[in-house]
């Protein structure tokens, strides 16, 4: 037999693991104590999730593919975060970063989420499986997605994410894609998500905004949008006031991130230019000449000698140009 995989951690005395692999045949997992073997037919690039994932860019083998699929529907269960899902596999961890956030920036944090609360409710099994299936495509999913459903089953993640439905402090919530979506066109709720990443882009970001000749606005609507992705986060396990004073927080927190990223000395913008203050190093190239002379008149040759010596100063200077 060719070599299976754990799909995540290994099994134990106590708890049978999915193991798997993937071939020509489909899916095939090992599951339960006795290892009954089980074949699924799926299509692993039909899946809603895969998108999120650059497989175009990177060299990995279905099977690494399909592990990242599952821990990525974990993330959208909020069962594991960046460093585990690092642990779980042998993916490079900017791989894991960009599958992540762009998983948190889409819709399947919505439709995972959705899908698998009703199958869970409903208390369906694996031999349910004409029933998850529809359940998935109600929320904008396909029949291949609902395998994921059937791995959380057999792997034991779904004991978590029960316990994590116990906790659920809205339970008048329904379990639809677009009652969620509609919460946040209460204007009220965006009214303090804007509020927040009106002081953030201004306070906090403006600096950095301005250095990198970015427009204060759009980081704003980033910090919006990022706030909104974490509202859909954690309802409806968090009540609504509870989701709004969670996004506001995580806005915080990627403010704190965006300083950090762009501070750093390898990105940093504004250098100190001895005398005069500041300077910054990104300089839009009519900007230049004009400070540089009073010539509007250049010709191409003092264009040449022009850029020619700005290179060579600021390689004496350490700067890059």
């Amino acid at each position: 037999m060719k070599k299976m995989v754990a799909l995540t951690e290994r099994s134990t005395s106590k708890v049978s693991r999915v193991a798997f692999r993937v071939s020509d045949e489909g899916l095939i997992a090992l599951v339960g104590r006795r290892r009954e073997r089980h074949v699924y037919n799926i299509d692993m690039f039909n899946m809603s999730i895969t998108r999120a994932i650059p497989l175009k860019a990177i060299d990995i083998t279905n099977t690494e593919a399909f592990t990242l699929i599952y821990l990525s529907y974990l993330y959208t269960l909020r069962l594991v975060n960046t460093k585990t899902m690092r642990r779980l596999t042998t993916v490079h961890r900017d791989v894991i970063t960009t599958t992540k956030d762009r998983v948190f920036m889409s819709d399947n944090i919505l439709k995972y989420k959705i899908a698998t609360l009703r199958c869970v409710i409903q208390r369906l099994t694996p031999d349910n499986s004409l029933e998850i299936e529809r359940h998935f495509k109600a929320c904008g999913l396909t029949a291949d997605d609902a395998i994921l459903y059937h791995m959380l089953y057999h792997n034991y993640d779904i004991e978590a994410f029960v316990e994590m439905v116990n906790t659920i402090e809205d339970m008048k919530f329904t379990l639809d894609v677009d009652a969620l979506a509609k919460e946040t066109d209460n204007h009220k709720i965006i009214s303090m998500f804007e509020k927040t990443a009106n002081k953030q882009s201004y306070r906090k970001l403006k600096f950095i905004a301005d250095s990198n000749r970015f427009e204060t606005r759009d980081i704003r609507q980033d910090l919006v949008q990022r706030a909104i992705q974490s509202y859909y986060w954690v309802r409806p396990f968090y009540s609504v006031e509870h989701a709004v004073n969670y996004a506001n927080r995580s806005m915080l927190g990627y403010t704190h991130c965006i300083r950090e990223y762009y501070n750093d000395e390898s990105r940093r913008r504004l250098t100190e230019d001895y005398g005069y203050g500041h300077q910054n190093t990104i300089q839009d190239f009519n900007e230049v000449l004009i400070t540089t002379t009073n010539d509007y008149k250049l010709n191409e040759d003092a264009v040449i000698s022009f850029i020619d010596y700005k290179r060579d100063s600021d390689r004496r200077s350490g700067a890059v140009l």
